[in-house]
C-alpha cells in the first residue's frame, strides 16, 4: 500500500490499520474545551485527546482505524500490497499535550491476495503518563485491541480518473476496557480511499470512512465520521515528502470534529525498505501539542506452501 499509502508505493502508513474511535468514561474540559469521550478512550489519562493515537494505525489505539495507511501517514492511499507480497509496518510514536505523555508501538501485517485487493491484522502496545492533578491514575499501559481488514481497489485511474478503493477493518474486543483500551465491544470501520497523480512528482488521496462503535450496556460511543487529505511530493527516486490534515466528527456532537495536521518524510533505503518520520499537531479540538513519529516498512515475497503446491 505504498504509493506515494494507506502508504506510497512504499507503503510507508501510518499505519496500516488502525485508526479508531471509541473512547473515556466521562467528558474531560481543558481551559474549558469539553473533550467528547468518543475521542478520550485509552486517552482517557488527561482528558485530551490524542487523534494521531485514535486514528493511528493498526487498531493501537482506540477505536478502529482506517484499514491500513501508509506510514507515517493517517490518511490512506488506493493501492493495495502487491500480489503475494507480505509488507510488515512498525515504528513509535509520541503525543504530548498539557499534562500528558503518551507512547504507541504499532505493528501492522498486510498481504496481497489478489492483484487488486489485500487482507491485514494489527496489534500495538502503548504507554501513557499524565500528570496526577487530574485525579487519574498516574500512568497506564498495556495491548491495544487487535484489528482486521481488507482494502479492495475497484476502479484505475487509466479508465477512472482517480484510483478509488474501499476498505473494511475489524475491532474485536481484545483489549483491556478497564484500561480504557477501547470500547469493550466489535467496532466497524468503512471507508472510501482515492489517489490521484497532479503531474509528475504531486499524488493526492482523500479518505471517507464511517465507524460504528460498540456500546457497552453501561456506556453508549457515538459512531464518528472521519475524513482527510493528504499530498506526496517526490523529492527524489528515494525521497518522498508527506503532509496531510485529518478530522474525526462524532455523529451526535457535529461541532466537536477535531482536526489535526501531520507531515514528514519516506526514505526508500532499499527496493524492500522504507523508513519514514513525521511531526503533527492539533488544529481544531485536538489539544495535542505535538506528536511524532518514526518507523520502518518492510516489503518482501511470500508464497504459503498450499500455494505453491497448487502450481
Amino acid at each position: 500500500m505504498t504509493s506515494s499509502s494507506a502508504i506510497t508505493k512504499c507503503r510507508v502508513g501510518g499505519g496500516g490499520m488502525a485508526r479508531g474511535v471509541a473512547c473515556s468514561h466521562k467528558p474531560e474540559t481543558r481551559a474549558g474545551l469539553e473533550i467528547p469521550k468518543q475521542y478520550m478512550r485509552f486517552n482517557q489519562s488527561q482528558g485530551v485527546i490524542s487523534l494521531a493515537s485514535i486514528l493511528y494505525f493498526l487498531g493501537n489505539g482506540c477505536g478502529v482505524p482506517s484499514a491500513f495507511a501508509g506510514r507515517p501517514l493517517t490518511v490512506d492511499d488506493a493501492e493495495p500490497v502487491g500480489v503475494r507480497q507480505m509488507e510488515f509496518e512498525t515504528g513509535v510514536s509520541y503525543a504530548k499535550s498539557a499534562n500528558l505523555n503518551h507512547c504507541d508501538l504499532p505493528f501492522a501485517l498486510t498481504y496481497g491476495l489478489f492483484e487488486r485487493a489485500e487482507i491485514g491484522l494489527g496489534f500495538g502496545a502503548h504507554y501513557a503518563e499524565w500528570d496526577a492533578e487530574t485525579g487519574q491514575d498516574d500512568k497506564v499501559d498495556g495491548v491495544g485491541d487487535l484489528t482486521v481488514g481488507t482494502k479492495i481497489k475497484w476502479l484505475s485511474a487509466d479508465r477512472f480518473w482517480a484510483d478509488q478503493a474501499l476498505a473494511l477493518t475489524l475491532k474485536p474486543p481484545t483489549a483491556s476496557y478497564h484500561k480504557g483500551f477501547g470500547s469493550g465491544e466489535m467496532d466497524i470501520d468503512a471507508a472510501w480511499i482515492l489517489s490521484k497523480t497532479l503531474g509528475k512528482r504531486w499524488t493526492a488521496h482523500g479518505n471517507v470512512a464511517y465507524t460504528w462503535t460498540g456500546n457497552r450496556s453501561n456506556e453508549a460511543f457515538d459512531d464518528v465520521l472521519r475524513y482527510g487529505l493528504a499530498l506526496d511530493y517526490a523529492l527524489t527516486d528515494r525521497a518522498q515528502w508527506v503532509m496531510e490534515a485529518f478530522a474525526l466528527t462524532p455523529l451526535s456532537k457535529e461541532d466537536n470534529t477535531a482536526i489535526a495536521l501531520n507531515g514528514g518524510l519516506r526514505w526508500k533505503v532499499s527496493d524492500s525498505v522504507v523508513l519514514d518520520a513525521a511531526l503533527g499537531t492539533g488544529a481544531r479540538r485536538d489539544p495535542v501539542d505535538i506528536r511524532a513519529t518514526v518507523g520502518i516498512t518492510w516489503t518482501f515475497d511470500f508464497t504459503p506452501r498450499a500455494s505453491e503446491n497448487l502450481k
